[in-house]
């Protein structure tokens, strides 16, 4: 029998105790031993009832919880599970993260060989708007005919406005006046690289003193500026890659250390992540920023595939924000399947169309440099072109409103 690592024996089962078909296989933190997951549906979505499938999780607390899960599956044919065979209805989910990896398919139909099961009893559920897609193109790297593939469903678990993650102080600090409000504002955690080489360019294209900005990192909640620094110079530098514009790019980013690290609050003051999610009162000054900005450039965890819509992406909606979505090719698309309107022709959304994310941020920040410079020479003209985008805004925002939580 394998000896499970530190991730506490993934989920403590006794297999010959479960008599139930609906069988829930879950993990959260690593550290609690039951826990009951709870598949959530926003108000947009087909009523799907998943009370007499198997379910497994591939949730966890760290956005890697899923690599240890899946090869916990994968190794555990020695003893296989006992109440699975060709009729069980199995479903497998991520209501936190969107993934659409190799790893997580190749997992799913290896339990789907392993038990025997009919593929079209499987279902994959997770936070990707585009994940039948891109599991499409899994199985066609793969030669895997149509009548073994399994059913793909979307979560829209953000898509909610009763979601815990949208409490929010409604006391902020100063409001600034429409004409003195910064052009934009951008928060960062993580450090993927996308987001990364966005602040390289938001400081070539000399946009840094424009924004409110939030830069990763090495450390979540604490910050050191030569590791911080050098996280963006390493992040920048593997992106840019070959781009005709690398040289010139990270030469320029030299000059932008003495202004790290990009704060609106201070995260050395969070405990956690949960505080700094769920925490309305330590956020006061990332909601007083976003009141006093024209725009938000939400930078959204994947820029390559999948299309994952956080709450990264419905703060600015539920505010009545014009937005760029920083995301993956056809992002925008997808938002209006949703029942909101993006802001063609005011801005151009061409960005949407790039499959380079270097050429996408670029195209995003010309345009911000075109509405800075409107700004600053018209200010009658570009305030009422913003009233035209704010109209889209409010409208998105009313749309938002009424999204509500229900459980299947």
């Amino acid at each position: 029998m394998y000896r499970f690592n530190h991730w506490r024996e993934f989920l403590r089962m006794n297999y010959d105790s479960f008599a139930v078909t609906n069988l829930k296989y879950y993990v959260d933190k690593f550290n609690q031993e039951e826990v009951i997951p709870i598949i959530t549906n926003s108000a947009l979505e087909s009523n799907k009832n998943y009370d007499d499938y198997a379910l497994f999780c591939l949730d966890g607390w760290s956005s890697e919880a899923h690599y240890h899960i899946v090869k916990f599956l994968e190794t555990r044919y020695v003893s296989k599970f006992n109440h699975l065979g060709p009729k069980s209805k199995v479903l497998f989910f991520n209501e936190a993260e969107g993934y659409c990896t190799d790893d997580i398919f190749y997992t799913i139909h290896f339990v789907v060989k392993v038990h025997k099961l009919n593929p079209k009893n499987v279902v994959y559920r997770n936070l990707s708007a585009n994940n039948e897609e891109m599991y499409n193109l899994y199985c066609d790297k793969n030669d895997i005919p149509y009548e073994d593939r399994i059913l793909l469903d979307q979560s829209f678990y953000f898509n909610n406005i009763n979601a815990p993650v949208y409490k929010k102080n409604e006391v902020y600090n100063e409001i600034l006046p429409f004409e003195q409000k910064k052009l934009f504002i951008n928060l960062n955690w993580n450090k993927w690289n996308h987001r990364l080489v966005a602040i390289a360019l938001w400081h070539y294209y000399d946009l840094i003193d424009d924004g409110y900005i939030t830069s990763p990192c090495k450390n979540k909640f604490k910050y050191d500026v030569d590791l911080d620094f050098g996280v963006l110079l390493e992040g920048a530098d593997q992106l840019l890659d070959d781009h005709p514009m690398k040289i010139e790019v990270i030469e320029k980013l030299q000059s932008l250390k003495p202004k790290y690290p990009l704060m609106i609050d201070d995260r050395s003051k969070y405990n956690d992540s949960n505080e700094g999610i769920y925490g309305p009162e330590i956020k006061v000054p990332v909601f007083t920023a976003r009141k006093n900005s024209h725009f938000e450039v939400v930078s959204e965890t994947y820029v390559h595939g999948p299309i994952m819509f956080t709450e990264k992406s419905y703060w600015p909606i539920m505010e009545s924000t014009p937005f760029f979505q920083l995301n993956s090719r056809n992002s925008l698309k997808q938002l209006h399947k949703a029942g909101y309107k993006t802001f063609s022709p005011y801005i151009d959304e061409s960005y949407d169309e790039e499959t380079n994310p270097v050429d996408k941020i670029i195209k995003i920040a010309k345009e911000l440099q075109r509405f800075k410079k409107l700004k600053q020479e018209n200010i009658v003209e570009f305030t009422s072109l913003y009233n035209k985008l704010q109209d889209i805004a409010k409208y998105n925002a009313e749309v938002f409103s009424h999204t509500t939580f229900r459980k299947c």
